[in-house]
């Protein structure tokens, strides 16, 4: 994969530390948001 730059490695940790706070209800927004634009993407294909 390469070096990660220093810099991506704390915007990486910065993201999961936020993540983590978050806890499950960031999962189900995002699950959530997934499913919305799944639904968006079928109905344009109709």
């Amino acid at each position: 994969m390469g070096a990660v730059h220093p810099a991506d490695r704390q915007l990486l940790a910065t993201w999961a530390d936020q993540i983590e706070g978050l806890g499950p209800g960031w999962l189900m927004l995002v699950v959530w948001i997934v499913f919305l634009v799944m639904n968006i993407l079928t109905f344009r294909m109709l």
